[in-house]
């Protein structure tokens, strides 16, 4: 449980507080960690204090933080992705935009005032270019300096946070598939825990709860849902 702690107080707070990325950017790569990292600590708690059946008692009916978290995973992947891409996709972009108006062949000419009458998502794109070569006013400049400057901070503090001893040589790629695997050591543990749990024993039913056919579902789900957007990933 300690990484997804450090997770929220090296990651999430830090990138906030520094405002290196929006919120969205944050919320989908991070999606529902924070609401994660609760839960898990009031199970901490219970479990510390011998409460077996109280903490899962209580925890089984926050597994849709995990749901959430699972069905998120190829879209957290992909928007980290892009946040450690951008900044070189931005400036293949503008040459590509400065290709666009060097002046064109007459074939290509041609071809590009079929396109502009049949496609308006061309035309806007044609006219972007050349806003971005005749020269952007002031604020847009600055707005593009602040993006370029942002993820090149991002991918150095990345890096940096990275390094922590705290990590273990762990990227944030890797810690940020640590929850929906333990949800697979919960379900281990919690089978175990109520195959040896005497009926007499006062938690017993608690236990019983927790192994409920609608809680076995959602912990599935859980895992199930991790798997097909790794398999997403791999086919993308």
């Amino acid at each position: 449980m300690g990484r997804r702690l450090l997770i929220g107080m090296y990651f999430v707070e830090i990138l906030k507080a520094k405002g290196t990325l929006r919120q969205d950017v944050r919320d989908n790569i991070f999606s529902s960690i924070k609401s994660i990292h609760s839960v898990n600590q009031t199970l901490l708690i219970h479990l510390e204090n011998g409460y077996f059946g109280r903490g899962f008692d209580q925890f089984c009916p926050q597994l849709h933080h995990y749901n959430s978290y699972a069905d998120n995973i190829y879209n957290s992947s992909k928007v980290l992705g892009v946040q450690m891409k951008k900044n070189k996709a931005f400036r293949r972009f503008k040459n590509e935009c400065l290709s666009v108006v060097s002046g064109p062949d007459e074939e290509e000419q041609s071809l590009q005032t079929v396109q502009m009458k049949k496609n308006k998502a061309f035309r806007r794109f044609k006219n972007e270019c050349l806003s971005v070569v005749s020269g952007p006013d002031e604020e847009e400049q600055s707005l593009q300096t602040v993006q370029m400057k942002k993820n090149k901070a991002f991918r150095r503090f990345k890096k940096l946070q990275e390094a922590r001893p705290e990590f273990k040589g762990c990227k944030l790629e890797d810690l940020l598939q640590l929850p929906v695997q333990r949800i697979e050591q919960y379900k281990h543990f919690l089978q175990d825990l109520t195959e040896n749990t005497s009926p007499d024993n006062p938690e017993f039913q608690q236990l019983s709860r927790s192994r409920s056919p609608a809680v076995k579902l959602r912990l599935n789900s859980v895992d199930e849902g991790s798997k097909d957007d790794v398999r997403e990933w791999e086919t993308s």
